[in-house]
């Protein structure tokens, strides 16, 4: 039996995975005769004021893809109203950013990031975004995000585990 390196392993997976990643029948919200290609988004440097302000912006960018144009809390018809602006100019809203500390040390601030992760899977639900991001948190008291030694522990584990079920489970 042949052997294989994990590096070697890892390596051969990236290249097959993006080789069907790329293809445009992988692209679920794209049919074959669409146009070829991945959806493209990035930042908006400019302000906008309603969905077709918003759409315009967009597409000034060059973009096919872009961050969703609201935040959570939002009323349902300004919701709608941008989500029907995307699926009328064949915009992909990529994602809800939920940026937030959901297994801080501090009891407040885990729970209003608990809270914010709630609210923007909602949206993300709500709005017909591809995803809701965030990372899994940290432990450090000091850095949302940094390092810190009780990150790759057990008890943390199953703290990331039983907040990512919470925060599902409550969106449903």
């Amino acid at each position: 039996m042949r052997t294989i390196s994990r590096r070697s392993f890892t390596r051969k997976s990236a290249v097959i995975s993006t080789g069907i990643a790329l293809t445009p029948a992988a692209l679920p919200w794209k049919k074959e005769q669409d146009k070829p290609g991945i959806p493209l988004g990035g930042p908006l440097f400019s302000s906008f004021n309603n969905p077709d302000d918003w759409i315009r912006r967009v597409r000034e960018s060059g973009y096919t893809a872009a961050y969703c144009p609201l935040e959570p809390g939002a009323g349902a018809d300004q919701i709608r109203a941008y989500r029907q602006a995307a699926s009328k100019a064949d915009i992909v809203i990529a994602e809800v950013g939920a940026w937030s500390n959901p297994i801080s040390p501090d009891k407040n601030q885990r729970e209003a990031a608990i809270d914010k992760c709630i609210k923007s899977l909602h949206l993300a639900d709500e709005i017909g975004a591809s995803c809701c991001v965030n990372i899994s948190g940290s432990r450090n008291p000091k850095h949302w995000a940094g390092p810190h030694h009780d990150n790759l522990t057990d008890e943390v584990f199953e703290m990331v585990v039983e907040t990512t079920r919470k925060i599902i489970d409550h969106v449903k």
